[in-house]
């Protein structure tokens, strides 16, 4: 056992000690060690270190539960011991007032220990790598380095932990006129070969953004979207998508895929925790299933039910977090090979991003959103000319569903880049996609 993953447990195997016969504590662990740069006109402008663990704890007696929370100040055992104690009491007091919750899940006796080996890479080394390759070129970005750590633990014989490292530069790329582009790399160690092949498309790419604008009119446009975009339009499925608890709301875009409209069969969507991006236990403890197939040759599978949802609508779980989102959305590849791209594609829109996507119409699955980043005009299997940002509408079933031509034979692996409150994790395998009639507005 590691020393640090040693010292989380003694602290919550302490905190279980101070309950009393009637109560179950339940503690998820969220933590992290990173190293954050950011970087401008390709230079190093900011660095911070930061460790941090936060405990989240949920107290439950009497069906009723009272969540508090506290960061880890010390790994001193007595003065956390305190720290706890003191939060305990405040949650036994204020408990008593909250109504009882019929749709409570304890969980007991279940274990999991993934501690993924830390590589540890030499960040001077590597920023030094990217830089060297960025000179001459307006770089902006910001450079993520380190290892995350998630953990559950009850007092009814629940243990889980799991460690991870990932290492991920998101950057843009600016022309002199203000147009960019933007890339991304990941990786768990460090491959600077990779990386240069990624900076150097998006380089030849802002080439391209030198030229003047090819301006669009609205309509129906053949498009290709590259697995960015892809990524954009499936971060949507878990916005009143593949919940099971918003489709018994009335809330789903997902609702006409249940009642039996199908997608195309060359579209395959699975919730893929077997990649080893993220935990495989949820936020009360429980183990989910590796892999859970979504949607499957266009025909809706599963929804994503946790054992909250299926207490209150009397189905099966599937051990999904109680939020019922997805953590690593993996999408079958298909028949086209990048050389292929363009030519098949013909006359159209090379689309690189998606950007700032929304419902228009949940129901009917229509998701709006913005060009943006490297977006082009593609004549006769050339790109010819950058296009300006335009607003697409377009329904998902049309997107995937008949308007779908061929997904890619690649695919691409894209971390969750998200800082809010600590670093996230989760991480989108998509394909480019080659559609037809796809709707621009204005």
């Amino acid at each position: 056992m590691s020393e640090l993953k040693n010292n989380v447990t003694k602290i919550c195997k302490k905190a279980f000690t101070l309950l009393n016969e009637d109560e179950i504590l339940n503690i998820n662990v969220n933590g992290e060690q990173t190293k954050f740069i950011r970087l401008n006109n390709a230079k190093i402008r900011q660095t911070t270190d930061v460790e941090q663990f936060q405990f989240y704890f949920a107290l439950i007696k009497d069906n009723r539960k009272m969540e508090f929370e506290c960061m880890i100040e010390t790994w001193n055992l007595d003065e956390m011991t305190k720290i706890i104690e003191s939060q305990l009491n405040k949650a036994r007091t204020l408990i008593t007032q909250v109504p009882e919750d019929p749709y409570i899940v304890v969980v007991e006796n279940q274990t999991s220990d993934v501690d993924v080996k830390q590589v540890e890479i030499d960040v001077e080394k590597v920023l030094a790598d990217i830089l060297t390759k960025a000179k001459g070129h307006d770089f902006c970005g910001l450079f993520t380095a380190g290892h995350v750590y998630r953990g559950f633990f009850n007092n009814r014989g629940c243990q889980h932990w799991f460690a991870n490292s990932l290492n991920v530069i998101d950057y843009s790329i600016y022309a002199a006129k203000q147009r960019a582009v933007k890339g991304i790399y990941a990786n768990k160690t460090w491959d600077q070969n990779a990386f240069e092949k990624e900076f150097d498309q998006s380089v030849r790419n802002l080439e391209l953004m030198e030229k003047p604008w090819h301006q669009l009119e609205k309509g129906k446009y053949r498009c290709y979207l590259a697995p960015e975009a892809v990524a954009e339009l499936v971060g949507m499925f878990s916005w009143c998508g593949v919940s099971y608890k918003d489709y018994k709301l009335g809330s789903s875009a997902f609702k006409k895929l249940h009642e039996g409209k199908h997608w195309s069969k060359k579209f395959n969507l699975t919730e893929n925790l077997g990649l080893g991006a993220v935990q495989i236990f949820n936020g009360v403890g429980e183990i989910a299933s590796e892999r859970l197939e979504i949607v499957k040759q266009g025909k809706l599978e599963n929804f994503l039910v946790s054992s909250r949802s299926a207490k209150e609508f009397g189905v099966d779980s599937n051990f999904c977090s109680t939020h019922e989102y997805l953590s690593c959305p993996t999408i079958e590849a298909g028949d086209l090979t990048e050389d292929e791209i363009l030519r098949e594609l013909g006359t159209g829109l090379y689309f690189s991003n998606l950007h700032y996507l929304n419902w228009s119409d949940l129901n009917n699955g229509r998701v709006t959103g913005m060009t943006r980043f490297a977006c082009f005009w593609v004549e006769d299997g050339k790109i010819v000319a950058p296009i300006k940002e335009m607003r697409f509408d377009d329904e998902l079933y049309h997107i995937f569903g008949d308007g779908l031509i061929e997904l890619t034979e690649f695919t691409k692996d894209i971390p969750s880049t998200d800082t809010y409150f600590q670093r996230n994790m989760g991480l989108y395998r998509v394909p480019g996609a080659l559609i037809n009639d796809f709707t621009l507005t204005l």
